[in-house]
């Protein structure tokens, strides 16, 4: 069979027959793809021990009749930092949950990928998750064509005065325009200023926001990210539940 090598992040496992694993792969060069590493499931195999999700690696790949097939791999990150960690451990699933959902096609995809593997450094390296998650959302949003407008009303395209965030209309709207979606979000200025600041941020440049702020932009991208995406997203009830957690030991 042809072989080719194939630099890519795992996006997620599945286990198939008795010891092999369907696995989810997310390359520059050909986007998401599911491909198959045969016997991996056995206790004394080398694929087993890299064929995790979030590992990041360069895998030998045989051409296969339905599915590729993963002969051999390097580990190039593994990310220990985030699996230790149970806050960035699931800020990171999060991450990899967001590409699996929104990129359906096996298509050359470097911008996201760049993007996904950038968010997975800064994250091992100890930048904030929720700071973080939000710039991550934003390009993300924006790669796919789905950014707000944020910058004036989209009703009457004023811009001052700026109110509410229509998640059904996609953007800004005014005080005089904001009872046109009743179902819109308050925003206060200095919400709606980090809220662009996100768009216009990359992954390396996240500043620490107030604790109020956060939580509102983070309620806003889940919402606007579920309207888009048009699936429910596993990872949210877990941040949640995590969110909790942590919390509490915090205060403990």
């Amino acid at each position: 069979m042809p072989l080719y090598n194939l630099d890519a992040i795992v996006l997620k496992t599945f286990p198939f027959q008795e010891s092999d694993f369907i696995v989810t792969l997310f390359s520059p060069l050909k986007g998401k793809i599911r491909v198959i590493a045969k016997g991996c499931r056995k206790i004394n195999s080398s694929l087993g021990k890299i064929i995790h999700p979030m590992s990041y690696g360069n895998f030998l790949m045989a051409k296969g009749k339905n599915l590729d097939v993963i002969t051999q791999g390097k580990i190039r990150l593994n990310f220990f930092n985030i699996h230790k960690d149970l806050e960035r451990l699931t800020h990171g699933l999060y991450a990899l949950e967001l590409i699996d959902r929104f990129l359906e096609e096996p298509e050359p995809s470097p911008e996201p990928f760049a993007l996904l593997l950038n968010t997975l450094k800064e994250l091992a390296a100890g930048q904030k998750p929720e700071t973080l998650l939000r710039i991550y959302e934003a390009n993300l949003l924006s790669h796919l064509g789905y950014q707000p407008e944020l910058k004036q009303c989209i009703q009457c395209k004023n811009s001052e005065n700026l109110a509410v965030f229509s998640f059904a209309m996609g953007g800004m709207l005014c005080l005089s325009c904001k009872e046109i979606d009743k179902n819109g979000e308050n925003m206060d200025p200095l919400t709606l200023q980090f809220l662009k600041s996100c768009f216009s941020s990359s992954i390396q440049n996240s500043r620490p926001v107030p604790e109020n702020v956060l939580i509102k932009i983070k309620i806003i991208f889940q919402k606007f990210i579920e309207l888009k995406c048009e699936k429910k997203i596993a990872s949210f009830q877990l941040l949640r539940e995590v969110s909790r957690v942590t919390h509490g030991i915090r205060l403990s």
